[in-house]
């Protein structure tokens, strides 16, 4: 199965043989938060009045003035506002007290230095760093566990967590007690669980030994999980709302651009798909895997020539660099245009499948008339696209 992926801090040190920068120098620390100042340097400080803090044993400076002010989230999050980040109410399952409720978490941290002053750019930080993998050891009627630790989801959505067939009154024995706890500063959110190939499952219908996943943090007993991946369960049955649609549109479990120059990356996409009925036979009448081609596109807003407004296009990154397809409007691309990936059913999952598409060479800027993407959709032949999901940013200066 496909392990659930988290923020990996990476470590890039530069050094140049003729010289050394007398003025800033980047730095990058992961380690414990232990202590939070005030503007004052005295200890003790939270929410806005944070203005440095001690994480790995070093003292950094936060930024508070627009627009370079330090960025603050959190695994569910990538822009947590400062008074929720450093606030003293407790995550689910720890007791409120007066200090921060990160302290003893963990932080990592990225900036400039200059002299013995440390300066955060950007500033993630988590409770703990937790990971479950394992076979579940719940029942259908029981609280979700695996490897016989409950597992409570960071969300006040059940939509994904009961069977509607077992959302029965309460005090009934057959009730379906995955109910979920929200984080009430909203600073930790779950995604909905999902199977491996990254669409939401309930969770009250995996089954007793399936091998599933869960990262969060541990207290009181109990898992406390922002993201859970499982190989079995109930598909979500779509909500009322939702559009009608022949195949569901494929998933984007990842997406990244690493940086190989100012004008180019290497783009890498990997997610699951739904495959039709349609079955194609081989020649020795066996029923081979069965494939469904999708296509990937990525966004690139930029302000064209002789107009002020900026303009998003949608553009197919095809696996040669100098054929990358300007679709324009999403909305007006033909049914019958080019697809550029293939989605292969599992042997072991019939119905579902996965897909890896890379670009070593994506290009964008000069007359190319595309930027660097931001987002990321994945569609069935223009009938069913995915909600956009932004792609991660690898090595960028």
């Amino acid at each position: 199965m496909c392990q659930i992926t988290r923020k990996q801090l990476f470590f890039a040190t530069a050094l140049a043989a003729s010289s050394v920068s007398a003025y800033a120098v980047e730095f990058s620390i992961e380690g414990k938060l232990t202590n939070f100042y005030d503007a004052s340097g005295a200890p003790g400080a939270s929410g806005e009045n944070v203005a440095a803090v001690e994480c790995n044993g070093s003292r950094v400076a936060l930024k508070s003035v627009d627009p370079a002010k330090t960025v603050y989230s959190t695994p569910s999050s990538a822009n947590v506002a400062k008074a929720a980040f450093f606030s003293t109410t407790a995550f689910p399952g720890f007791g409120n007290g007066s200090d921060v409720a990160l302290k003893g978490g963990t932080c990592i941290i990225e900036g400039n230095s200059s002299g013995a002053t440390f300066i955060a750019d950007t500033f993630f930080g988590e409770p703990a760093e937790n990971v479950l993998v394992g076979p579940v050891t719940s029942g259908p009627t029981e609280q979700f566990s695996i490897m016989g630790v409950p597992i409570i989801v960071l969300t006040d959505d059940t939509t994904h967590l009961q069977d509607p067939a077992l959302a029965l009154p309460a005090g009934d024995p057959n009730r379906d007690p995955n109910t979920g706890t929200p984080d009430p500063m909203r600073r930790i959110v779950a995604s909905p669980p999902v199977n491996q190939f990254g669409y939401p499952v309930v969770l009250g219908t995996v089954p007793k030994d399936d091998l599933s996943a869960a990262e969060g943090y541990l207290a009181d007993g109990k898992f406390y999980a922002f993201a859970i991946e499982t190989t079995g369960g109930d598909p979500r049955k779509p909500k009322p709302t939702d559009p009608v649609q022949e195949l569901p549109a494929p998933t984007v479990q990842r997406a990244t651009l690493e940086f190989r120059s100012t004008t180019a990356s290497r783009m890498e996409i990997r997610g699951g798909c739904v495959i039709g009925d349609s079955k194609t036979l081989d020649v020795s009448g066996a029923a081979p895997n069965r494939t469904q081609a999708i296509r990937i596109v990525v966004d690139s807003t930029a302000i064209p020539a002789g107009s002020t407004a900026p303009v998003t296009r949608w553009f197919m990154p095809n696996n040669v660099a100098t054929n990358q397809s300007d679709l324009g409007n999403l909305d007006k691309v033909p049914e019958t245009a080019a697809t550029n990936a293939t989605c292969t059913e599992d042997a072991a999952t019939p119905g579902s499948g996965s897909y890896r598409f890379r670009v070593d060479n994506y290009t964008y800027g000069g007359n190319t008339g595309r930027a660097v993407p931001v987002n990321v959709k994945i569609g069935i032949r223009g009938k069913a696209y995915s909600v956009p999901s932004v792609m991660e940013r690898i090595k960028f200066p």
